[in-house]
C-alpha cells in the first residue's frame, strides 16, 4: 500500500472512529451470524423462502408501516455479501428496498407475512431484485457491481416488527 493510500484509510479510520462508530471490518462481522437454511419453498412468482424460525404475534405487516430488521444479503451465484445491517428500518409499500424483499415481509405471490421475531431466507430472482442493472455499479459499469446484472440475491432476516 503506498504511503498516501495509508494516509487516506488512517484518516477514514479515525473519522469513523471519532463519530462513534467501528471499523468495516468489524461492522460486517456482526450481519454474517444470522442463521439460514436449506428447505426453501418456491412460488410461482419463482421467490424461494425457507422460514428459520417462526415469529409470533398478531401484529402481520402492511403496506405504509415503517419496520426494522436486521439482515445479510448474498448474491447467490457466488454466495457474497453485498450488503446487511442490524436495526435497518425502511417504509413497506415505498420501494425502499426490492420489491422481492417486500414480498418476503408482506406476504404475497405465495409467500406468508412474516411475524414479529421471525426469521425468513428468501431467494429473489432478478426481476424482482436489482434486473438488468444490477447494484452499485462503479461508473455504470457491470463488471463493477456489487450485484452484478440479471443476479438472484439471497436476503436472511430477522423481522423485529414496527420501527420507530
Amino acid at each position: 500500500m503506498h504511503r498516501l493510500q495509508q494516509a487516506a484509510v488512517a484518516a477514514g479510520l479515525a473519522v469513523v472512529l471519532a463519530l462513534g462508530g467501528v471499523p468495516a471490518a468489524e461492522a460486517r462481522s456482526m450481519f454474517l451470524d444470522l442463521p439460514s437454511c436449506s428447505k426453501f419453498q418456491s412460488t410461482a412468482a419463482g421467490i424461494e423462502y425457507c422460514d428459520v424460525r417462526q415469529g409470533s404475534g398478531d401484529y402481520v405487516p402492511q403496506p405504509g408501516d415503517q419496520v426494522e430488521v436486521d439482515f445479510t444479503a448474498r448474491v447467490v451465484d457466488s454466495g457474497k455479501v453485498y450488503d446487511g445491517s442490524r436495526g435497518f428500518e425502511f417504509t413497506l409499500g415505498q420501494g425502499e428496498v426490492v420489491p422481492g424483499w417486500e414480498l418476503a415481509v408482506l406476504g404475497g405471490e405465495g409467500v406468508p407475512p412474516i411475524k414479529e421475531g421471525g426469521i425468513r431466507t428468501v431467494r429473489i430472482p432478478p426481476e424482482l431484485a436489482y434486473g438488468e442493472d444490477g447494484y452499485s455499479c462503479l461508473y455504470g459499469l457491470s463488471t463493477s457491481c456489487r450485484v452484478p446484472p440479471k443476479s438472484s440475491v439471497q436476503i436472511t432476516f430477522t423481522f423485529q416488527g414496527l420501527g420507530y
